[in-house]
């Protein structure tokens, strides 16, 4: 949860500064004559993608809260709000470099999930929202370019080229843990074997002196140890047996 947390809270950090960046870059338009309704630009450009982007993440944060929506469930939907964030950028940002980082970003994101089944989400989160900037581009673009809609043609088989390198990464990612994960049973064998005895399974003299030496050297000079030997007298017999 933690780590959705994170995410969430990131989203609204640039979503900030996206804002910032858009008034910024209004004064220069405007000078330009790029600009020629202030009003309908903050308000195309700044105001809606905005509030879209708001609203979105702030209902990404109340069902990531949710403790009856499975983790899988949250994940998913962690990667869908930075899809439709992502896809918000391209249409206000209304440019073809624009548009190449918001559908990838989404995918790169997913191999930190470390499944497939996200990667085949975010891509055709990807696919929706270049369809959707591709529509909606010359509605909002201040010098539209018909070559552009052939460039987001283009960029069908860059997702699906980024789909596949991040498909090994995630592979990749899964065979590294799998081969901590075994060096670990491996760890937690030998200690069991050093420590354990292998008959009974209790605590071996190694044990037992490392157990002493803790209770001896450990301690304050105001705390006190009490050692009791017990002796069983023919348990060799029911030993042997």
């Amino acid at each position: 949860m933690e780590y959705r947390n994170r995410l969430i809270h990131i989203a609204y950090i640039l979503i900030g500064l996206i804002a910032i960046a858009q008034l910024i870059m209004m004064y220069p338009l405007q000078l330009g004559g790029s600009i020629s309704n202030v009003k309908e630009h903050v308000f195309q450009h700044i105001m809606v993608p905005g509030f879209v982007s708001l609203t979105m993440s702030t209902v990404a944060f109340f069902l990531n809260r949710t403790k009856k929506i499975k983790p899988h469930i949250k994940n998913a939907i962690v990667l869908v709000n930075a899809s439709i964030l992502c896809c918000v950028v391209g249409v206000s940002e209304c440019s073809f470099p624009s548009t190449i980082a918001v559908v990838l970003i989404p995918i790169f994101l997913a191999t930190a999930f470390g499944q497939v089944i996200y990667l085949d989400l975010t891509v055709s989160m990807s696919l929706i929202s270049l369809l959707v900037i591709a529509f909606v581009t010359p509605h909002y673009s201040f010098s539209f370019n018909e070559n552009l809609l052939y460039c987001y043609i283009e960029m069908i088989p860059v997702i699906l080229i980024t789909r596949i390198i991040c498909t090994v990464l995630v592979d990749v990612s899964k065979s590294n843990q799998n081969k901590l994960q075994n060096h670990e049973n491996q760890k937690a064998t030998m200690e069991s074997q050093l420590l354990c005895d292998a008959m009974t399974g209790l605590y071996n003299h190694a044990s037992f002196y490392g157990f002493l030496e803790k209770l001896t050297t450990g301690g304050s000079d105001t705390e006190y140890v009490s050692l009791a030997v017990i002796d069983i007298d023919n348990f060799k017999s029911v030993n042997d047996t």
